[in-house]
């Protein structure tokens, strides 16, 4: 990246970690990579954090995940761009047959900004927000086996 007539050099880094349990599975993720903050503050520097608990051996068909995500995005020499965001997700899945599955969960999102980037009409990019969000389907899907 050039600013100011300077070059700066950022490393991406990608590394996870996946394990099967006596209860199901675990797993962690860690992701450092440029952005382009959609033009608004010009490149960032994007962390996240991500992990997994998967339950499945509660009652056959059934599975339980807990899903934990953290994001840091920041402007590099600036506070232009500077939002931090934690997502909490757990899903309930109950397979019926290999075909169908019932899906519900919650999802707990919390996100707090010190950006100083406007908008052309003057409101802050991205603002302090909270959701909470409940959500159920059903999934239809048929498998395809390659042998």
């Amino acid at each position: 990246m050039r600013k100011d007539g300077k070059t700066r050099v950022t490393p991406a880094i990608t590394a996870s970690y996946g394990q099967r349990t006596f209860f199901g599975s675990v797993g962690l993720a860690y992701d450092r990579s440029i952005g382009t903050a959609s033009g608004l503050g010009g490149p960032t520097d994007n962390d996240i954090v991500t992990g997994y608990i998967n339950v499945t051996t509660l009652m056959r068909g059934l599975t339980v995940s807990f899903l934990p995500s953290f994001s840091n995005v920041q402007s590099p020499h600036s506070d232009r761009i500077d939002i931090q965001s934690f997502t909490m997700r757990i899903q309930i899945t109950y397979r019926f047959t290999e075909y169908v599955a019932l899906v519900g969960g919650y999802q707990l999102f919390h996100q707090r900004s010190d950006s100083t980037a406007v908008s052309s009409i003057g409101t802050p990019v991205a603002n302090d927000a909270d959701q909470n969000r409940v959500f159920f389907g059903l999934t239809v899907g048929y498998p395809i086996r390659v042998d």
